[in-house]
């Protein structure tokens, strides 16, 4: 992304400036990225909870996008609208309760992240082999943000297609990347929170309609 707006890495890494100053920071960037048609936003008919088995589902929700994200047929393209809303409203309901089951939990319970990815292998949904690798820390640190990067920008041929799960607040959402036909590579984020229609579009985030949507990002 951008980074013009952005302080110093001594600042942020040193935790100078308060949250506030760098959450507009960033927010700055991100209108920057939409204005030059780096970012794309658009929205879903359906969020995390509308069906209420979908409750506290993120962390189910999130890596079922990564396992479509790979298999999905039409390799240079983004997953379509309507898998990512059968996902929401369809496929994680059906396997959030066993996972929770399982654990011992009560219906509406958080699950920890590595608990659902554990219960998929074990449904042969993906393989262990699959993980290119995980890091954790301050994401408002460079060092470990570059960690993220990493992973993300490997360029092996065999790896046209990587997903992340990143886990942050007690919520997950999916980070997808595809390396198209003409080696253009595009990133998507699917956040599967209720927004309303025409949040993100600018700084003030409170354009647009009232409906509630997820929001997809193409073409970083």
């Amino acid at each position: 992304s951008s980074t013009s707006s952005l302080p110093p890495k001594n600042q942020i890494d040193n935790n100078v400036l308060p949250i506030s100053t760098l959450a507009q920071c960033y927010l700055d960037d991100f209108c920057v990225l939409q204005n030059t048609k780096k970012i794309s936003v658009s929205y879903l008919n359906t969020y995390q909870g509308k069906n209420p088995e979908s409750t506290n589902g993120c962390t189910v929700i999130a890596p079922l996008l990564a396992i479509h994200h790979f298999h999905h047929e039409h390799c240079q393209d983004v997953i379509p609208d309507s898998v990512i809303e059968e996902v929401i409203d369809t496929q994680a309901p059906s396997i959030l309760p066993e996972v929770r089951r399982n654990l011992g939990l009560s219906p509406d319970a958080l699950i920890i992240p590595s608990d659902v990815h554990d219960y998929l292998m074990n449904e042969n949904l993906f393989t262990q082999e699959q993980f290119v690798g995980c890091c954790g820390g301050d994401i408002l640190s460079h060092d470990h943000l570059n960690e993220l990067l990493h992973l993300l920008s490997c360029n092996e041929a065999s790896k046209k297609k990587i997903a992340a799960t990143f886990y942050f607040h007690e919520h997950v959402v999916c980070i997808l990347k595809t390396i198209r036909w003409d080696g253009e590579v595009w990133y998507e984020v699917i956040d599967s929170l209720p927004c309303e229609r025409g949040a993100y579009k600018n700084s003030n985030l409170k354009v647009g309609g009232l409906r509630p949507s997820t929001w997809r990002s193409d073409r970083l």
